[in-house]
């Protein structure tokens, strides 16, 4: 590790996750991504890597006491809209209870920093291709839904935590 500021990134072995990290590292940040491998890849990952659930609350404890994390950005999630509507638990379960197994994980290690990686399924069938953050939120699966969840809840968290 460096005396770079370290960024954890959950669902880091993911495309998107995959490719955060990089720019990331890119950019003066130190990653370290912590990913299950339900759907990532190892292969995908450079640097740091931690293999573990956001379910797991001691294994997430564990990555905050190891690393100094100054910040989060959240891409773990379960993402297939089909699937969501014919197991929407799920959904809920990784998408909703990890958040908030990752946001007192977070709060016990005095991390403050987020950026949370959302859809544009929280909107469901909007009727504009245009949207603003703004627009109402009507979700039509329970993937957008535990994803508008999430949004809801980390609009709480800062309300009450800062």
């Amino acid at each position: 590790m460096t005396n770079r500021p370290i960024v954890l990134v959950t669902g880091g072995a993911g495309y998107i996750g995959s490719h955060c990290a990089r720019a990331l590292s890119a950019a003066g940040y130190e990653p370290v991504v912590y990913d299950n491998l339900t759907t990532g890849h190892r292969d995908f990952v450079q640097g740091e890597f931690m293999v573990g659930d956001l379910l797991d609350a001691a294994r997430l404890a564990m990555a905050f006491s190891w690393y100094k994390i100054a910040a989060v950005v959240h891409f773990a999630a379960a993402s297939l809209v089909g699937e969501s509507v014919i197991n929407p638990h799920k959904y809920y379960l990784n998408n909703v209870a990890g958040t908030l197994s990752l946001l007192e994980a977070m709060q016990q290690a005095g991390c403050r920093r987020i950026v949370f990686s959302s859809t544009g399924a929280v909107y469901g069938n909007a009727d504009s291709k245009e949207l603003s953050e703004d627009y109402p939120c009507v979700p039509i699966n329970a993937y957008g839904a535990s994803k508008g969840m999430v949004e809801r809840i980390l609009a709480d968290y800062r309300s009450a935590y800062g």
